[in-house]
């Protein structure tokens, strides 16, 4: 990293989250534009809880979220990722880092790394059993990131289905 700043990475504050949300709809409509049948309008949930994880009844643009860590340099956000509950570790005590991004104009220079190196430190000093991620299919950047680092692969999902937005089934009225 050859910048004329020293990374910090911490707990991203609430004036932050406007460039967060718009990083992870790029991420995001990115990824739909691979997959659209797997990203069927998912983010509003998403961009939700984003907001969601900075303290209620405040308006403080120095709050702190509880699952978004962001990078900055010279005080300048450069890059994030969030950590949410791993869906497939029934019973441990582990997350996942669900989005992970890099500002285009600092990317090649090691902050998704460092990011990477973050999030695994914290993993071991709050002694999770695990940290995992999904990289999806076309991601090369992701997939260079997590091949490049401590992560390694576990296993591969395979598809089958229609190739159409996935459907929220209909509610059955009591009756």
């Amino acid at each position: 990293m050859e910048q004329s700043h020293k990374l910090e990475i911490s707990p991203a504050r609430r004036k932050e989250l406007a460039a967060i949300l718009k990083w992870h709809r790029v991420t995001y409509d990115d990824h739909a534009a691979r997959l659209p049948w797997i990203f069927a309008d998912e983010a509003q949930s998403f961009e939700t809880r984003l907001r969601q994880s900075f303290p209620p009844g405040s308006s403080n643009p120095e709050d702190q979220s509880n699952i978004i860590q962001a990078a900055r340099l010279g005080g300048k956000i450069v890059g994030y990722y969030v950590l949410g509950k791993d869906p497939s570790a029934k019973g441990t005590i582990g997350n996942h880092v669900e989005d992970i991004h890099v500002d285009a104009d600092f990317r090649r220079q090691g902050i998704g790394s460092a990011l990477l190196q973050h999030a695994t430190s914290l993993a071991q000093a709050k002694d999770w059993d695990a940290l995992t991620a999904v990289v999806w299919q076309g991601n090369a950047a992701s997939a260079g990131l997590f091949g490049g680092s401590t992560f390694e692969m576990v296993c591969q999902t395979w598809y089958f289905g229609p190739r159409r937005p996935y459907r929220k089934p209909a509610i059955k009225k009591a009756g």
